[in-house]
């Protein structure tokens, strides 16, 4: 697993995109992004 830290640079942004699976019900989802470094980062979509 990359460190999150090394992929966001200096300003901690993380930039990336995902697909939503077909069958996925409709509402607010959280996504969560975890490295081996103990960096944790999470979002919220609708």
């Amino acid at each position: 697993m990359p460190d999150l830290l090394n992929i966001a640079g200096a300003n901690r942004q993380i930039v990336t995109s995902f697909t939503i699976p077909d069958g996925v019900l409709v509402g607010t989802k959280v996504v969560q992004f975890f490295d081996n470094q103990g960096s944790y980062g999470e979002a919220t979509y609708t």
